[in-house]
This record gives C-alpha cells, structure tokens and sequence, in this order.
C-alpha cells in the first residue's frame, strides 16, 4: 500500500508529477532529475504519456535517475490541468533501470493481472485495466481512501 496515494490536494500538473514521484524518491528507487527529466519531456513533446483520458503513465529514461524497478500510483480527487485539451486524475510512476526492463516490466504487468496475482503490480494493471470501463473508472475516481480503493478490488 506504501506506493499507492489518494490526494484531494489542488496541484499543477509539474507539482502532481513530484507527489507521485515523492514515494519512489523516498525508498531510493528513484532521485529527483527522473521526475525533472519528466517534467522537461512533457513540456517539449507534449501529452504523450497519457495512456487515456485520465490517466498518465509518467516515465523517463534510465539513465535520468533511476536507481531500481518500481511502480507507484497516485489518484487525484481534484483534477490537474495539462493544458487545454489535457486533464489528469491519475498518474502512474513507472521507473526501471534499463531500456529492456522498462519494456519487460509492461509485459510483465499484463503477466501478473492475467494470473490475477495478489501483489503491488497486480493491482495496478487491474487498475488501468478497469479505468477503460468508464462506470468502473468513476467508483476508482470517487474512492476517498487508499484502504476504500483497495477494497473494491478484493472482490
């Protein structure tokens, strides 16, 4: 539970992007120029790593700062702005040390929903996959704790 957050604080989109990094940060996954190297990408490319409307999966390369494979995430209750066609309510932070990690760890994901594992990673896809069904994604958005978020996927 440690590496997933429920927020209703009002943020900008760079300030949104170092509360779901701060986690990783802090268990030395990760050091500050990663979410630095994010925050750059996205001014100069746009919103690229929105994988829907809601949702960004936030990432830079190894070699901005990462320091070992892990995944946080964090649900916004007040939507932050990207610009004005792009809106987020949440962020996942993928970091991994190497171009073949960054890729393994997305295949590995679809592994590890599709065994319906109890772990961290399990219940992140589980997550972004609901997030594709659009009354399933309200009852996510709405959820006011991480123990509530948790709970509607013990089912």
């Amino acid at each position: 539970m440690e590496k997933i957050f429920v927020t209703d604080e009002q943020m900008t989109w760079p300030d949104a992007i170092y509360f779901a990094g701060e986690p990783l940060i802090h268990d030395g996954s990760i050091v500050e120029k990663y979410l630095d190297a994010i925050i750059s990408q996205t001014m100069y490319y746009g919103t690229y790593m929105f994988i829907n409307s809601d949702v960004m999966l936030a990432h830079a390369k190894p070699q901005d700062g990462v320091n070992r494979l892990n995944m946080s995430l964090t649900i916004f209750k007040k939507t932050f702005v990207f610009n004005e066609n792009k809106a987020a309510k949440i962020i996942f932070m993928l970091c991994a040390e190497d171009n073949e990690r960054h890729l393994k760890i997305m295949n590995d994901l679809l592994k590890l929903a599709a065994a319906n594992a109890d772990s961290h990673l399990a219940m992140l896809m589980k997550i972004s996959e609901l997030l594709q069904d659009g009354d399933k994604a309200e009852k996510i958005f709405a959820a006011q704790t991480v123990k509530e978020l948790y709970g509607y996927f013990e089912d």
